[in-house]
């Protein structure tokens, strides 16, 4: 999981205009995410006898590691609320004692 928190923290979000249609979008740079982690890009079907390379992000790689990423920040939320509860049971007995 510490792996999939460093290629979510190299990731970086971009806004563009498609050139087509003109409509605005957010995502990430192909080119760019495939210099993180390859199994975020796939190259599409339809461009693989072609002599260059046309990249596609992978959204589900992108997910995965986010979901990893979410399920540690809930484990570390749910021992640093274990430990403020010991923390609050340490004051209260130290108060206590008074």
């Amino acid at each position: 999981k510490d792996d999939a928190e460093d290629r979510i923290q190299q990731l970086g979000p971009v806004e563009y205009t498609w050139s087509e249609s003109g409509k605005r979008a957010r995502g990430f740079i192909a080119q760019q995410v495939d210099g993180i982690d390859a199994l975020y890009t796939e190259l599409l079907p339809e461009q693989q006898d072609r002599d260059f390379r046309i990249l596609a992000v992978n959204d589900r790689a992108i997910t995965a590691d986010l979901v990893a990423v979410v399920q540690n920040l809930m484990n570390d939320r749910d021992s640093m609320k274990q430990e403020i509860e010991a923390l609050k049971a340490q004051i209260s007995s130290i108060n206590e004692s008074k």
